[in-house]
Formats: C-alpha cells, sequence, structure tokens
C-alpha cells in the first residue's frame, strides 16, 4: 500500500512527499527495483543528479536486464550532458528489448549531440519503424536532416508538436532550396503558434518574422525581430540582431547547413 501511495503522491505532483514514502519502501524491501526506478524519477524532477543515479544504478544492480532502468540512467546522463557511459546504457536497454522506441530516440538524440548524425538518423528511423506516430522522433529527425543539408527530407517529419512545428514553419521560411519554402505555409503557421504560445517566446516570434520576410513584408518581420532581440537572451542577441539587419535592407534570411538547431 506505502509504494501505491508513494505512486499517487508523485502523480498529483507531490515529488517531495512521495520521495519520502518510497524511501521507507526500500527501508523495507531494499530489492525493490520500482521503488528504486521511480524515486530516481522523482529526485530527476527536484534536479538532485546524483541521487537519482544512484537509485537507477541500484534497480540496474538488482535487475541488470530491466529496459527502462538502462533507459532512465542514459536520460539522466543525457540531461547532464554527462555523454561518458550515455550510449551504452541505451545500447543495454536496446540489447534487452529491441523494440524500444525511446531509447532508440535517447540514443540519437544522444549521437546527435556528439556530431554522428548520419548514426544518429539511422536510430530516429528505427524508432519510427516501431512508432510510426512517435512525435518527439519526428522531430528529432527533422533537425538532423536539416543539420545535413536533407531539406527535402526534412520536410516530411512535421509532428504536431510546438517545438516540430516550429521547426518546420522555420524551414518553410528560411530553407535556401527554392522548392521547398513555402513562406505562405510558414506565415499561417507561425501566426498559429504565436496565437497558441502568447506573445514572449522568441523562438515563435523569430520564426514569424522570417516568414514575414519569406513573403516580401519586410516592415512586419522588422516588428516582430525587434521584439525577438529584446525578448531573447543575451547570448542569443547578436545572431537574431544580424536577421534584424537584414530584414531592414529589404532581405530575406536563409538557412545554412550544419547550422540549423531546435529553436525552442
Amino acid at each position: 500500500m506505502r509504494f501505491q501511495f508513494a505512486d499517487h503522491l508523485s502523480k498529483v505532483g507531490l515529488a517531495e512527499d512521495a520521495i519520502v514514502q518510497y524511501r521507507d519502501v526500500i527501508k523495507i524491501k531494499p530489492e525493490f527495483t520500482e521503488a528504486h526506478n521511480n524515486l530516481g524519477l522523482e529526485y530527476v524532477t527536484l534536479n538532485k543528479w546524483q541521487d537519482a543515479a544512484m537509485h537507477f544504478r541500484s534497480a540496474i544492480r538488482i535487475r541488470p536486464k530491466w529496459a527502462e532502468a538502462h533507459l532512465n540512467l542514459g536520460a539522466l546522463l543525457l540531461k547532464r550532458d554527462d555523454l561518458d557511459g550515455v550510449e551504452a546504457q541505451f545500447l543495454h536497454a536496446l540489447r534487452i528489448q529491441p523494440d524500444f522506441a525511446g531509447a532508440q530516440n535517447n540514443l540519437g538524440i544522444a549521437l546527435q549531440n556528439i556530431g554522428r548524425i548520419e548514426e544518429a538518423i539511422a536510430h530516429y528511423q528505427d524508432a519510427l519503424r516501431i512508432r510510426p506516430d512517435y512525435a518527439e522522433v519526428h522531430n528529432w529527425l527533422g533537425t538532423a536532416l536539416l543539420a545535413i543539408g536533407r531539406f527535402n527530407d526534412a520536410v516530411r517529419h512535421s509532428p504536431q508538436n510546438v517545438v516540430a512545428v516550429n521547426n518546420f514553419a522555420w524551414l518553410l521560411a528560411t530553407c535556401p532550396l527554392a522548392d521547398v519554402r513555402d513562406g505562405k505555409r510558414a506565415l499561417k503557421l507561425a501566426e498559429r503558434l504565436a496565437e497558441w504560445q502568447g506573445p514572449d517566446r522568441f523562438p515563435v516570434l523569430d520564426t514569424l518574422a522570417a516568414a514575414h520576410a519569406e513573403q516580401g513584408q519586410f516592415d512586419q518581420a522588422v516588428e516582430w525581430q525587434e521584439k525577438t532581440v529584446q525578448l531573447a537572451p543575451a547570448q542569443q542577441q547578436d545572431e537574431l540582431r544580424e536577421r534584424l539587419e537584414m530584414y531592414r535592407q529589404g532581405k530575406p534570411f536563409r538557412e545554412t547547413p550544419n547550422k540549423h538547431a531546435e529553436k525552442q
């Protein structure tokens, strides 16, 4: 009953209370793998990385062939940009459960982060063979394809989540290939995103400005890009100001292969 109570506390967002209950469960049953795993997940929500890793490792020690625990430890290492051991954890998960789409996706992300783009694409494609409707994978695959200049292939991956739609709209507005660009559609998507996300999401406004520029509407592009610069973190403002100057000069922005990144 205590484990179920801990799960309930977790589901309603009471992480600290759930941690107390999971720890009590482990005191009674030190080899309870699900309690170790779930406790690790709660520590992740509180950014207590070392505690989380310790309990994921405990779950793996007790139950070495549990793919989910390997996935969670790998995801934690990936989140911390601690790439030593990340690939090994996801490969462990896939050896145990070859049809684990989440492990394929996370392994792809890890490989993409260290520049092994072609390998990352292969894992994203494997994930989509398992789960064709996996929206996050479509988005990551799209960004990987953009990174190597496969713009036409990237167009096919436009799932309906905010990050992916924004990336897709950006592609339609800024792709260097004329047969891929579609400023009208890009503008429609960007305007819809701005309505959904509100006026303070600078990546969406950056896309909205680029879409207006692609349509030749440079006054609107300048207006939105000025707001983008105001809202963006300081370390990104120089790049955004460069685009602002282009729009002031009546020039649309064109993306460059190998420089594309997620815009949210």
